[in-house]
């Protein structure tokens, strides 16, 4: 928002200079965004708009920032000449407030330079003395005004109501609108003469030959108003400040000094003030609560530093009782009066503290811990992780509200999505093997699930599941699992009587597929917790990769711990597969593994004839037990 320097200075005598200004705004208020020539920009917040988006309003806390009075005009007592009062009335919830003064025997000339001047500085075009002074007095006040030709109003009278449907109106620019009933209009006995709150009428446009005048000034709901304004892609001065909420009181201020300029630049006779406020607003009051205070901000300044801030600001004090200044519509709670406080005598004074906090250890969480283990394991014995989505098109719990129309359920299984992932990839891979855990939803509530999906156009996939599945169950619990025939899938999965899942078998074009679901919850209750720690190695490793080709047959697992098995200890960080291959190059019935070996010793520096010399005896092992092949 635009502000003349020259009008704050004259308002702040104490001010030095623009960019001085410009500082001590950004440091106590606003962020000011830049200083040319007399104009400050200054970024005036959404919620200040009803008092320090004006020059008024902005320069009494200017000279509480600087420790002074403002000069704001105190504004003269308008005498009644004319024994008219024009009939004003409010047919609408949306307006809360609605003041007018008829005057006769105004001169529309050309405005005097220093209120071109101080327009020009705001950014607005001088158009004639009258209709300058109303866009004067909405920048002093905060308050937007309009004048109409009183000649041109039919009826005498001024109303405030919705728009009838459908209801035309031309405004100032020439533009016709097509109004809606959800909009106000200004209006008088038979027509509208404005859009309420956003732009006035041409049907009573202020001219040279206008004589005989009534000056407006309402308060709208701001959320009707921004609604209008958009609706109508019309966004104005008037428009931007209504839409932030006003203060009903600032009304009365706007009418009498637009009254005393008109009267000085214009001439006329006033006519009474007619002021219709269906429910006034009451005071706000708060307590001031000094221990609170500093226990907020952390400083210890006295009661009587405190309130001397807010008295500076226009706040009324009574004891320990603060009462809010009507336009300060941003004031609701005591935190606000503190940060009114802090804002005058400044956040850099505050002193610098490192937070006090309770360090406790993080609560233990075994099933995040099994999840983990879990997606170590299977990478290792060949299998990928996949994450599918939880909203699906069919399931057991159905949302209110969906997203998409295939998206209307939460997913009962991870099953159906680990298969349309087998389809989707069957085109490029002639074995796929992956895995998901996540959490699958019943009417009962929620349960965490580990799929998994084995799929081979030649092999037997359902095999190599069960290999995986055993495989885990060592790793994590070291007991024998079982799988039983079972009714509902093709085989149960069963450790120790107990069943924590199954398995069932598809075909999928010419893809053989073996699909298990496991209660990851059922298998904590199983899995023993061999976690350890250790130091962190003191000697370096020696990298070896080894690749193979072996049968199909052959589960990589069996191969992997027959690895471990040779190493005696120098491989403590496990054998991890880096490289996994089938296709013609190697023949149909074979698969290529590449295997990381890292050899570390816990004694010493490993040499590299020892790491070679290891690497052999594996290499012999692997070629005996599986036929393997170095490639």
């Amino acid at each position: 928002m635009k502000f003349s320097y020259a009008l704050l200075k004259k308002l702040v005598p104490a001010i030095k200079s623009p960019q001085q200004l410009a500082d001590i705004l950004t440091m106590h208020l606003f962020e000011v965004e830049s200083v040319e020539g007399d104009t400050l920009d200054v970024k005036v917040l959404a919620n200040r708009y009803s008092d320090a988006a004006s020059y008024w309003g902005l320069a009494r806390i200017i000279a509480a920032i600087y420790n002074a009075k403002p000069k704001i005009p105190s504004g003269k007592v308008v005498r009644v000449e004319i024994k008219r009062k024009v009939p004003v009335t409010i047919k609408s919830p949306l307006c809360r407030r609605t003041a007018a003064r008829y005057i006769e025997g105004v001169k529309i000339d050309q405005s005097p330079k220093w209120l071109q001047d101080a327009l020009a500085a705001s950014g607005i075009r001088s158009i004639n003395n009258l209709v300058d002074i109303t866009n004067y007095v909405t920048l002093e006040t905060g308050q937007p005004l309009h004048a109409f030709d009183f000649e041109k109003m039919e009826g005498g009278m001024l109303m405030v109501r919705s728009a009838e449907k459908r209801e035309s109106l031309e405004i100032l620019d020439g533009r016709k609108l097509v109004l809606s009933g959800g909009m106000l209009v200004l209006a008088d006995k038979k027509t509208a003469l404005d859009v309420a709150g956003v732009k006035g009428g041409k049907k009573a446009e202020i001219t040279h030959a206008t004589k005989n005048i009534l000056l407006t000034a309402c308060n709208f709901d701001g959320t009707n108003i921004y609604k209008t304004s958009h609706a109508l892609n019309l966004v104005t001065d008037a428009s931007l400040r209504f839409s932030h909420h006003l203060s009903p009181a600032l009304v009365q201020a706007g009418i009498a000094r637009a009254t005393e300029l008109i009267k000085e630049l214009c001439g006329g006779r006033a006519g009474e003030f007619v002021d219709v406020y269906p429910k006034k607003e009451t005071s706000k009051v708060l307590k001031f609560d000094m221990q609170r205070f500093n226990q907020l901000t952390g400083l210890d300044l006295s009661e009587k530093f405190c309130l001397d801030y807010l008295r500076k600001l226009g706040f009324v004090i009574r004891g320990k009782l603060v009462t809010v200044p009507p336009e300060r519509t941003d004031i609701d709670i005591f935190e606000d009066l503190v940060e009114e406080i802090m804002a005058l005598h400044g956040y850099d004074k505050v002193p610098t503290a490192p937070p006090r906090i309770h360090v406790r250890t993080p609560d233990d969480e075994p099933l995040i811990h099994l999840k983990e283990r879990i997606r170590r394991i299977l990478p290792g014995v060949g299998l990928s992780e996949v994450y599918n989505y939880s909203l699906v098109n069919q399931g057991m719990v159905e949302l209110e509200n969906p997203i998409a129309e295939d998206k209307k359920y939460l997913r009962a299984s991870l099953l159906p999505s680990l298969a349309k992932n087998v389809l989707a990839n069957s085109r490029f891979f002639d074995v796929i093997r992956i895995f998901e855990v996540g959490t699958v939803f019943k009417k009962e509530g929620e349960e965490i699930k580990l799929g998994i999906a084995l799929a081979d156009k030649k092999g037997m996939p359902v095999l190599e599941l069960k290999g995986v599945i055993e495989k885990l169950f060592e790793l994590l619990y070291g007991g024998r699992v079982i799988f039983p025939p079972d009714g509902k899938a093709a085989l149960s999965v069963e450790c120790e009587g107990r069943s924590v899942g199954g398995i069932t078998l598809i075909r999928a074009e010419d893809m053989r597929t073996a699909l298990a679901e496991l209660d990851v919850e059922a298998l904590h209750a199983l899995a023993r917790d061999d976690r350890s720690f250790a130091s962190l190695p003191k000697y370096p490793a020696l990298d070896r990769d080894l690749s193979i080709v072996v049968k199909r047959s052959f589960r990589t697992g069996d191969i992997l711990e027959a690895v471990l098995n040779v190493s005696g200890g120098l491989l403590p960080e496990g054998v991890e597969v880096i490289d996994f291959y089938e296709g013609p190059k190697i023949g149909e019935e074979n698969q290529g593994l590449t295997l990381r070996l890292r050899f570390r010793a816990s004694d010493r520096t490993l040499t590299d004839e020892e790491a070679d010399e290891e690497l052999q005896k594996i290499v012999a092992v692997v070629a005996e037990q599986f036929q393997a092949k170095i490639r």
